[in-house]
C-alpha cells in the first residue's frame, strides 16, 4: 500500500494536497521498480474529494485507514461513502479498528500497531486491537 500522508479536517486545504501527492508519488516510484501498489486514499472534509480521488481507478483495490477517525467521525463516514460513490472499489482494506458504521463495500479489516508509539514512553497509545 502507498503510504499514509494522513489528512485532518483542521489541516489547511495545500497541506492535505501535499500529503496526497506525497502518497501518490511514492506509490508511483515503487510501481517504476516493479512493486505492486494499492492506493491508500485519504480525505478530510468535502473540499478535499476532487483531489482525494483523483487519479484512482474504479473497481479497483483501495486502502484506507481507520486511525484517527473517531475524533472525526461525521467528515470520515461522509468521505468513505464518496469514495464509494466515485470510485465502486472492489475491495477495500482498512487498516485500523472496525467501524460499525462502515459496512458498504468488500472491506477487509487489518489491525496495526501505530510504530510511532513503539520507542515513545507515552502512554496514551492509542488501542488499535479494540474489535
Amino acid at each position: 500500500m502507498s503510504p499514509d500522508f494522513s489528512a485532518y479536517v483542521d489541516m489547511d486545504k495545500a497541506e492535505i494536497i501535499h500529503n496526497i501527492y506525497k502518497s501518490r508519488i511514492v506509490g508511483r516510484k515503487w510501481q517504476q521498480y516493479g512493486i505492486k501498489v494499492i492506493p491508500t486514499i485519504i480525505w478530510a472534509k468535502p473540499n478535499t474529494y476532487d483531489i482525494s480521488f483523483m487519479g484512482i481507478e474504479q473497481n479497483s483495490i483501495v486502502a484506507i485507514s481507520t486511525y484517527g477517525a473517531v475524533k472525526n467521525k461525521n467528515f470520515f463516514l461522509q468521505g468513505y461513502k464518496e469514495m464509494q460513490k466515485r470510485l465502486k472499489p472492489k475491495t477495500v482494506i482498512c487498516i485500523g479498528n472496525k467501524l460499525k458504521e462502515i459496512d458498504e463495500g468488500n472491506l477487509i479489516f487489518v489491525k496495526a500497531r501505530d510504530t510511532y508509539f513503539m520507542n515513545s514512553k507515552n502512554d496514551n497509545q492509542p488501542n488499535l486491537f479494540d474489535d
